[in-house]
This record gives C-alpha cells, sequence and structure tokens, in this order.
C-alpha cells in the first residue's frame, strides 16, 4: 500500500485539457504518484501539438508514441499476439511493463479535486478487489432503466436469458439488443465495464488476467466501447471490481456541456471553445505554469 503507484494516459489533442489534468491530478494525489506513463498517439486533431506542452508539467511523465494508431474503431484481434499492436492499444504499454502493483488510469479531459488516487487505494486495500471506479454506462442500459441494476448492484444482479431477454426488450437500448445477450452467461451486459475515465487497477490481480498472459483482451481494446470486453472477461473469472461514483472527487468532460470529449475531435469550433475554458482555468489556478505553457504552443 505504501508503494505509489503508476498512471496511465492517452493523449490526443486537447494540449490544455491534458495540463488541466496532470497538474490537478498531480497537485492533489502527487504523493501516491510513481510515474505518469503518456501515450501520445501518433495522429492529433486539428494539428494539435501536445508534445510541446508535456516536459512543462513534471519530472514524473514520460511520453511514449505507440508504434501504430488504432483509434477508437479499429479491431483485430488476431493480430493481439503482434507485441506492436497490442502496445499500441490505449493503457497497454504501460500495463505490461510497470513494476507497480497498481495503475491509475485516466482520460485527459478530466479535472481533480481532491486526492481521488489515495482515496481508491484505500477501497482497494478494504475490498481487495481488482479494481476501483466507476462501474457502467448505466444512461444506456436496459437493466438500469429497469430499476434492476447500476453501478453499485452489478454483481447481485444476475437475470436469466429469459429475464435478460425480457427487460431489454421492454427497454431497449441504442446498443444492446435481444440477439447480443449471450444465452450461457448474460450478465455483465454490453454497457458494463469499468470506466477508464478515472480507475485504479490492482495489477497484481489483472495482469495475470489480461492479454498477453491471460485470455481477457486488453482494458483499452475498442469493439463496442473501451473496457466492455475486459471487464466481462474479468467478471467471467470472478474478479470482483468496487463502484466509485463518477462525480467524486473529480469531473469529466468538464469544459463540454456534452460531458464528454468525442464531439469535440469532430467539431473544431466546440474544440477550441474547450481549449480556451481549459486554458482560463489554468490561468486561475495555477497562473505561472498556464504563461509558461502559452509560451510553449506560441
Amino acid at each position: 500500500m505504501d508503494q505509489p503507484v503508476d498512471v496511465a494516459m492517452s493523449v490526443y489533442g486537447k494540449p490544455f485539457h491534458t495540463a488541466v489534468t496532470l497538474l490537478s491530478l498531480q497537485k492533489h494525489s502527487g504523493a501516491h504518484i510513481n510515474r505518469i506513463y503518456v501515450q501520445l498517439e501518433r495522429e492529433q486533431p486539428f494539428d494539435a501539438q501536445p508534445e510541446r506542452i508535456l516536459p512543462l508539467l513534471g519530472e514524473k511523465i514520460f511520453v511514449y508514441r505507440p508504434p501504430l494508431y488504432l483509434g477508437w474503431t479499429q479491431v483485430d484481434s488476431s493480430r493481439l499476439g503482434d507485441a506492436a499492436y497490442r502496445q499500441s492499444v490505449r493503457y497497454q504499454w504501460p500495463w505490461e511493463h510497470s513494476d507497480r502493483a497498481q495503475l491509475f488510469i485516466a482520460h485527459n479531459d478530466c479535472v481533480f479535486f481532491d486526492d481521488v488516487i489515495g482515496r481508491m487505494r484505500a477501497v482497494m486495500a478494504r475490498e481487495g478487489v481488482a479494481g476501483v471506479g466507476p462501474i457502467g454506462q448505466c444512461w444506456n442500459c436496459p437493466a438500469h432503466h429497469a430499476g434492476r441494476c447500476d453501478g453499485a448492484r452489478h454483481e447481485a444482479f444476475q437475470p436469466t436469458y429469459e429475464e435478460a431477454c425480457e427487460i431489454v426488450r421492454a427497454h431497449p437500448g441504442p446498443r444492446l439488443k435481444v440477439e447480443k445477450i449471450d444465452k450461457i452467461s448474460p450478465m455483465p451486459f454490453l454497457e458494463c465495464r469499468l470506466n477508464e475515465i478515472a480507475c485504479l487497477i490492482d495489477l497484481t490481480q489483472a495482469r495475470p488476467a489480461t492479454m498477453p498472459h491471460g485470455p481477457c483482451l486488453p482494458l483499452g481494446w475498442n469493439r463496442t466501447d473501451t473496457g466492455v470486453d475486459w471487464f466481462r472477461g474479468m467478471r467471467l473469472q470472478k474478479f470482483r471490481f468496487k463502484h466509485w461514483d463518477l462525480r467524486d472527487g473529480f469531473s469529466h468532460g468538464y469544459f463540454y456541456a456534452e460531458n464528454g470529449g468525442h464531439p469535440a475531435n469532430r467539431d473544431r469550433a466546440l474544440y477550441d471553445r474547450g481549449e480556451a475554458d481549459a486554458f482560463a482555468w489554468l490561468e486561475a489556478h495555477f497562473p505561472q505554469d498556464a504563461a509558461r505553457l502559452r509560451a510553449a504552443l506560441a
């Protein structure tokens, strides 16, 4: 418990958002952090150059470029035996190379308001779970809309195949259809995952069960959504996870009304507004850093 954790983050554009995330995280949880592995994607939106500001955000940051750019849609599980391909999946390089017992994963568009890492570590030590973080995209899930399940109840909700089909027919989701329900193991549902927006992983439990050592697909693997396949594989192997409220100690998509960054990656005006708001936040909370970052991107 005393050993600091490593942090993994993928950076795709949004240098000022990235600065907000890393500076606020280190301010509140720096005592728990050993190294911050930043995956700088080989393609960047709108000619963004986050590599120009990353050296200014702390000596714990280690920047690496994956061999390939996989984006958010490419799926070829047959290539996961190739280390270059597998380690281009988000978070997989530090997953395989970290010498720490725990790995904290975060998006680069978060603001941290207190010591989330320290508090998650306390939960993990107490509960003995493989992961702590917000569980489930419940806003998309038929079981949640039926009042049967949520992140805190995901282990207790164990419907039969027939019950699962009834729920999905009565409360159809945008992605979960009856034909996608597993007849043998209905749960976890398609929308169940440990949201890697901000979560803590016990690598001593999770790494042996995850490729290349175990059968579970990488956490960063994105077929339906990031982490869905990994979470299902881990849950079917009886690993346990503890739910963390999505608003407890941090905010995701703080500078976007959509509460998420994907729309901005396709909309230059929205992207620029978000970056301007992130810079204004830096000026208010980290004024000296904001001036240096602005100069680096000039």
